[in-house]
């Protein structure tokens, strides 16, 4: 499924990405799971992302809050979002996600279109056989997580049957 953001819809993501950024700076929480890079680029990825996937389900999305820590879902109520600039990206989860909830990869590589990829619930993602602890792809040393395969997501359409 893909999601072609307007102007408008760039700018204000852009602008929640931005905000994020700022506001983790402010009060000096460093970027998650050991990440070094440009940590307001990835904000402003993922907020565009996060409003694909709402557009897409026509569902509300947490776009920002200062208490974002008591944010349960990114968009509706039970869905957590996850984005890739790679063409061939896959979903990436870490140990503390709920298995019970579902998470929605989007590929940004050809933006302002958005490739909302599809879904799996966090359960049947974080399993061992998925587990990357770097010693297979050095782009995750120091930051291992479960690496599942966009081939493997279940198709977008078949999300109506969960609880989202």
């Amino acid at each position: 499924m893909r999601i072609i953001l307007t102007k408008t819809q760039r700018e204000y993501a852009d602008n929640v990405g931005i905000k994020r950024q700022a506001y983790n700076n402010s009060i000096n929480k460093a970027d998650a799971y050991g990440f070094k890079g440009d940590g307001t680029a990835i904000h402003v990825d993922g907020a565009r992302a996060e409003l694909a996937v709402a557009l897409a389900l026509s569902k509300d999305w947490a776009d920002f809050a200062k208490d974002y820590d008591k944010i349960v879902a990114d968009v509706g109520t039970n869905i957590q979002v996850r984005s890739t600039n790679y063409r061939h990206g896959n979903l990436l989860l870490h140990p503390k996600d709920r298995d019970d909830q579902v998470f929605v990869l989007v590929k940004s590589h050809d933006f302002p279109t958005m490739e909302v990829v599809g879904w799996v619930l966090g359960k049947d993602a974080k399993k061992k056989v998925y587990w990357e602890d770097g010693s297979q792809h050095k782009a995750f040393t120091g930051r291992p997580c479960y690496r599942y395969p966009h081939t493997k997501l279940n198709p977008m359409d078949s999300l109506e049957d969960t609880e989202t």
